[in-house]
């Protein structure tokens, strides 16, 4: 860790990466510690450091509080606490300073694989979680959720899940909450939302994970907005809308099938006039213009389209068979046709005219040319996907079954 730079407060659970918090600025870090406790001592000042799990000191500054881990184990005493353990999910104390934010572009707290940073969660766990969707809003915050199928009851999305990278630790949010999580999306740092099963929507301040009334309890699929007073959730039961103040139920989107129990579609705000909604299986588009949900046949029916991005007059859509639609001029074409009934494209996203598209594949497209393979990137199944200027985010499983978050520069 670094002798200078800014503590924190209490944190989460630490996954993998730096202990965080630290003591006064001064004295050395202390020394690696074992599974179960932290670091020896370093030089003068008293502060507690990461629990097991860290890979090296926090920064300094004030003093950071451990956070609730299942596994606390004790920082150590130097104003640079050492690093915790290996476990798997440890106990974390506070922020990390400004040394952590300076090189969090290029900061990876996993393995380097093809250009590709890959972090692998919950292993050994005998039912690990899974990581559904991921939102950054740069190098320094980022969130991905997910969650975790219950033994006892054999409910397949339960417990959500909710880890946080800070540019150089991932640390595991407490929620209270038995749904799981399959979308994230956020207008700031202390302005995100996570929606999920039996219509759970969770918001976060900058501190804190809150519940709020959606008015229904089917599945929440996907989150998406222009701004913290317009948001937008759909799922198996219609489409919701935020205003900064309460959801409330918009009539008018397309009906689900009634026999499935988790939705697979996704939504894209571009405008509070301009919502573009993927309708997952059966099939379709559907539109909001400001006052209204209108239903887009599409050119094959009976493949599913499950991703959405849209900037303007401009989108993409994929989906099922690995099948690419394209808005150009406002209207949609079949850019790529499906082949076969797998679940190919799951999930689409551009910016500054360059599209990535990933599921049991990832491919990139620049400008509206050929996609093609994007070379480095991992054999597995993919959902997740968001770019922000400087990089690109994916979370799914490694054919291996790992449990991953991918990133790399742009």
């Amino acid at each position: 860790g670094a002798s200078s730079g800014s503590g924190g407060g209490a944190g989460g659970t630490t996954v993998s990466g730096p202990g965080a918090g630290g003591g006064s600025p001064g004295g050395g870090a202390g020394a690696t510690g074992s599974a179960a406790s932290g670091g020896a001592s370093g030089g003068s000042g008293v502060g507690s450091g990461g629990a097991n799990g860290g890979l090296a000191g926090g920064t300094g500054g004030p003093t950071g509080g451990d956070g609730p881990g299942p596994m606390t184990g004790a920082g150590g005493t130097g104003p640079l606490a050492g690093a915790g353990g290996a476990g798997p999910v440890t106990g974390a104390g506070g922020a990390p300073g400004s040394a952590c934010a300076a090189t969090a572009l290029s900061n990876c707290s996993g393995a380097m694989t093809g250009g590709w940073c890959l972090d692998t969660f919950f292993q050994g766990s005998a039912n690990p979680p899974s990581l559904t969707n991921v939102w950054s809003d740069g190098p320094t915050d980022v969130w991905a959720v997910g969650s975790t199928g219950d033994p006892v009851t054999f409910q397949v999305d339960a417990n959500g899940v909710a880890l946080h990278w800070d540019g150089c630790a991932w640390t595991q949010s407490p929620l209270s909450i038995t749904a799981g999580l399959h979308d994230v999306w956020g207008a700031s740092a202390s302005d995100v939302w996570a929606v999920g099963f039996a219509g759970t929507a969770l918001h976060w301040d900058g501190s804190a994970w809150s519940s709020f009334p959606t008015g229904t309890t089917g599945d929440l699929g996907a989150v998406s907005g222009t701004s913290g007073s317009d948001v937008w959730a759909v799922g198996l039961g219609g489409a919701f809308h935020w205003n900064g103040s309460a959801w409330s139920l918009a009539p008018g989107f397309p009906p689900s099938a009634p026999s499935l129990s988790l939705y697979d579609g996704d939504v894209w705000a571009v405008a509070p006039n301009d919502v573009w909604a993927a309708l997952g299986l059966p099939d379709g588009l559907a539109h909001f213009d400001g006052t209204g949900w209108t239903r887009i046949d599409t050119p094959h029916p009976s493949f599913g389209l499950f991703g959405i991005w849209a900037a303007g007059a401009t989108g993409w859509a994929v989906g099922e068979g690995r099948q690419i639609l394209q808005l150009a001029g406002g209207t949609w074409t079949q850019f790529q046709a499906p082949s076969g009934s797998a679940q190919g494209y799951l999930n689409v996203m551009g910016l500054g005219g360059d599209v990535w598209i990933n599921g049991q594949a990832v491919v990139e497209g620049n400008a509206g040319g050929a996609f093609q393979t994007s070379s480095g990137a991992p054999a597995g199944f993919f959902r997740g996907l968001w770019l922000t200027s400087s990089q690109i985010w994916m979370t799914g499983s490694l054919d291996s079954g790992a449990v991953v978050v991918l990133h790399r520069a742009r």
